[in-house]
């Protein structure tokens, strides 16, 4: 691509386009079409080679072409050094192979797609076939990852875990999100060696949890096994299974080093208030609730968590049985107080206004 010097009479100063002078009568260069029409289409060229459709009114799509097709090729991480691919095969499914920037070897692509380095013979012996059986590898390359296994037991949690539900899909899990919510074998073992103190006998609901043996604190749990060491942990409560059923036990946290985002309540807590129903009710029979008693007034968790989440702990389709959260509505209620203060203030104000 040049000026168009070889045109008679084009006009050119210097090799370059001029503009014309009226004052002088000098004319202007000219541009003829077909050089005008090669130049357009050899920058629409490298704008369609970017993939982007021609736009008329922008002045930036050269430049944002060029930009593409240098990431393009600088995304392959590697300097290629032969090209394969069948005669006519253009350059979106081309095949390449070249000697990586970072030294890791020989790298392949097919077009963009990077296919990462390829493992020549002498290092399969330390890797899993894709096919057959491997007796002594102790590596697995994964999605780009040079996975190295270690048979050797390890202490305290991992942040990561390995394993599926089936044999034929394995997938990586975070044990944090774990959740057990009883176990109805745990039970107590007899031969712990505990140091019971308190003289109960084998059917007396207590937890012993004071003495060690060995530097050892003992579970909180009891000895006739209706208390069991399954201790949960959920949002802002902990679960205590009582014969073998798991009930919600809510921390009532509110220290300010525990909070942030703290700035004065603007919620209408008496509107709120007044949305909560209460019932009279009995408790189900069993070994731990006396159905015997009528309770004339009390509140349902279900209920609860329809008029605020926070008004109540566990879900109503959860493993463990659900408590209110007495905090937060004890909150709403010391509002709902305030906010009747402030009305009855106003109404004894518009009374001795009145009577004045």
């Amino acid at each position: 691509m040049d000026y168009p010097k070889k045109v008679p009479g084009i006009g050119l100063v210097d090799g370059k386009f001029v503009d014309e002078d009226a004052i002088s009568g000098k004319p202007g260069s000219l541009i003829p079409c077909k050089w005008g029409n090669s130049v357009t289409d050899e920058v629409l060229n490298v704008v369609r080679a970017a993939g982007i459709e021609p736009d008329e009114e922008s002045v930036v799509q050269l430049r944002d072409a060029i930009i593409s097709l240098i990431e393009k090729k600088t995304a392959l991480s590697y300097t290629p050094v032969q090209q394969g691919g069948v005669e006519g095969q253009d350059e979106t499914v081309a095949v390449k192979i070249g000697k990586s920037k970072e030294g890791e070897g020989l790298l392949a692509t097919v077009g963009e797609v990077n296919y990462g380095r390829i493992v020549f013979s002498g290092e399969l012996e330390n890797y899993l076939p894709v096919n057959g059986r491997a007796y002594s590898a102790s590596h697995l390359f994964f999605e780009g990852v040079d996975c190295t296994f270690h048979w050797s037991g390890q202490s305290g949690q991992p942040k990561w875990l390995w394993g599926g539900d089936n044999p034929d899909n394995m997938y990586v899990y975070s044990p944090a999100n774990f959740r057990v919510s009883y176990a109805d074998t745990a039970n107590h073992a007899n031969s712990s060696g505990y140091a019971n103190s308190a003289g109960s006998t084998n059917s007396a609901n207590y937890a012993n949890s004071a003495g060690r043996v060995g530097g050892v604190t003992h579970p909180f749990h009891s000895p006739d096994g209706r208390i069991l060491q399954a201790w949960t942990v959920g949002n802002g409560f902990v679960s205590i299974t009582v014969d073998k059923v798991a009930y919600g036990i809510p921390l009532h946290l509110s220290d300010a080093r525990l909070k942030e985002n703290i700035r004065p309540s603007d919620a209408n807590a008496l509107d709120v208030i007044n949305k909560i129903k209460l019932f009279s009710f009995n408790y189900r029979g069993n070994d731990f609730l006396d159905s015997s008693r009528s309770h004339r007034v009390g509140f349902v968790a279900q209920q609860l968590i329809k008029v605020d989440t926070t008004f109540a702990m566990g879900a109503p389709d959860g493993d463990v049985m659900m408590s209110p959260n007495l905090l937060p509505i004890v909150a709403h209620l010391v509002k709902a107080v305030q906010e009747l203060s402030a009305d009855a203030a106003k109404t004894r104000s518009m009374i001795e206004s009145l009577s004045s």
